[in-house]
């Protein structure tokens, strides 16, 4: 919610659009309104086609978290190098601000992440960030299925001014547990999935952001 401008803000996952609601009428008004009534309050703009997106190599940009602080609206959204064929060194996460009030004007790119920053392994399968993927045949297993695919769910800002930064692995909205792959046919069961996020932060130093753990950081 954008209280200083009485608007809700959201973000159509499937559409990669942020839609804006004005809110500024009463709670009657507004509760169980129609479509008649919510068309004039509503707008919607496609974010691929904004000025200052960020251009995604071998794959899609993700947008998901939204946050508005102090005036200004975050956007987080993931490039996730689901193109074919899929190399995780394409993965990048982005923080990108916006004018609430003029969200035709663009992004500004405020943050970029580089997701190469876990190199371990266990089990057999590796625990750095891969590509999204959507074919059961691309995820590596060995008896533990593990495959961490980085969504940028949240951001929350601290008292000083820090971004906490929420990545989700969207491999676990993708598995159950003792469940039957997705495979025609088949009847091998998934035990467990291994699911792994993280939450970075970020400190503004000078006047520039820094990723904690990196020199001159928070």
């Amino acid at each position: 919610v954008d209280d200083k401008n009485q608007q809700l803000i959201m973000v159509n996952l499937n559409q990669r659009r942020l839609v804006t609601v004005d809110i500024s009428g009463t709670t009657a008004s507004l509760n169980n309104a129609s479509a008649a009534t919510l068309g004039p309050l509503t707008r919607a703009y496609d974010i691929l086609t904004l000025p200052g997106v960020p251009s995604c190599v071998s794959g899609q940009l993700r947008p998901f978290a939204l946050k508005i602080y102090k005036g200004r609206g975050y956007l987080g959204a993931v490039c996730d190098a689901s193109a074919t064929p899929r190399d995780s060194t394409n993965l990048a996460g982005y923080i990108l601000s916006f004018d609430p009030t003029n969200i035709a004007a663009g992004f500004t790119t405020e943050i970029t992440l580089n997701f190469n920053y876990r190199t371990s392994t266990s089990n057999g399968n590796t625990n750095r960030w891969h590509s999204w993927a959507d074919i059961w045949s691309d995820v590596r297993s060995s008896g533990l299925y593990r495959y961490p695919e980085p969504l940028i769910s949240d951001l929350e800002f601290d008292e000083n001014g820090g971004i906490n930064i929420s990545i989700t692995d969207r491999f676990g909205h993708q598995m159950g547990v003792s469940q039957t792959i997705p495979v025609a046919g088949s009847g091998t069961v998934v035990g467990e999935a291994r699911i792994s996020g993280d939450i970075l932060r970020a400190c503004r130093v000078g006047g520039s952001w820094v990723m904690e753990g990196t020199a001159g950081s928070c």
